[in-house]
């Protein structure tokens, strides 16, 4: 019967059955187990991690970083996004873990300051006679991990935007993006983009050049008649923009650079490290310069975007704004499967 056969066919895949069973098993033993999780939004200062008492000496630091957004100019337009990194890293029981959270760009007139995090500020002129239209737009500050005050995880903090059609370059990467313009003209007015080994440099040819960026602060914008954007802040902070000496074509800044260590002693090349959809670092990768012990880095990613597709992301975080978005880092304390 139909019966008598549906019981023959389960005797047949009983060792299936079981098998399959089994790899359940075996693939809920495998799963990563994550002890604790903890979010860090801005607050102005440095924030020191507790750890949880549940970890031991295999336990690692998986880190989630966004940087914040620049400033746009005052029509709305031209800042750049905040970069992100991700990673897995070693930790030991004696070092001090603290996490620097970046502040979105904002308006500075004249030489105020820029946001916290390393985001460049206004110089020279910028925002002569606090005219309304007159001002620097500020680049937003990195977000970074720390053990022991040394930065060994950071994403960039996204340019200032510029007159009109001026695009503040996005902060992250090994390389943060260069301020541009939607026409391709006058590129000499805007910042370069941080890089792992300097400050990006600032524009050029107008009335005053912008300063270029340094270790994890933006430079400057500096402006006599127009909006203009300061560098991002990063591992190094991307460059200021230059006042054009003709109305209506204003700089923007460069992005800041993110950073994920060094291979043994020699830093990283390329602009980006990993992808949005892909991950370097599958086989740890050995950093013996950072820290003055090795650091391991394993799934490793440092790229020139925002990555709202993130699945931790959350909505509005690192967005450029005429009061642009701040950053935000999340940390895992987590026992890997493998």
């Amino acid at each position: 019967s139909a019966g008598t056969k549906d019981f023959i066919l389960g005797k047949e895949y009983d060792g299936y059955i079981k098998n399959f069973k089994f790899w359940n098993y075996v693939k809920e033993f495998l799963r990563d187990v994550i002890l604790d999780e903890q979010i860090f939004y801005y607050t102005g200062a440095l924030q020191i991690v507790t750890r949880p008492t549940n970890i031991s000496n295999k336990t690692k630091l998986r880190v989630y970083i966004w940087g914040a957004g620049g400033a746009h100019e005052w029509r709305g337009n031209g800042g750049g996004y905040g970069g992100f990194t991700e990673s897995i890293i070693d930790i030991q029981s004696s070092e001090t873990i603290k996490i620097l959270v970046g502040q979105g760009g904002t308006t500075i007139y004249n030489s105020g300051a820029g946001a916290y995090g390393g985001g460049g500020g206004g110089g020279g002129t910028a925002g002569q006679q606090n005219h309304t239209y007159h001002y620097a737009a500020g680049g937003g500050g990195r977000s970074a991990i720390l053990i022991d005050d040394i930065e060994v995880l950071v994403a960039g903090g996204g340019g200032g935007g510029g007159e009109i059609s001026r695009q503040g370059g996005n902060g992250g990467g090994l390389i943060g993006k260069d301020g541009t313009n939607n026409d391709g003209s006058a590129l000499n007015l805007c910042g370069k983009g941080g890089t792992q080994t300097n400050g990006g440099a600032g524009g050029t040819g107008g009335w005053v050049n912008g300063g270029s960026g340094s270790k994890n602060n933006g430079g400057t914008a500096r402006s006599y008649l127009d909006v203009l954007g300061s560098g991002g802040g990063g591992y190094y902070g991307g460059g200021g923009a230059s006042d054009s000496t003709t109305d209506a074509n204003a700089g923007a800044g460069g992005g800041g650079s993110g950073y994920v260590g060094k291979n043994g002693t020699s830093v990283l090349s390329g602009s980006e490290w990993g992808s949005l959809e892909t991950y370097e670092d599958i086989v740890p990768r050995l950093d013996n310069s950072t820290l003055s012990r090795t650091l391991t880095y394993k799934n490793t990613k440092c790229i020139q975007s925002i990555n709202s597709s993130h699945p931790k992301y959350v909505s509005g975080i690192g967005i450029p704004g005429y009061q642009a978005n701040n950053g935000m880092v999340i940390i895992e304390f987590v026992n890997l499967s493998t």
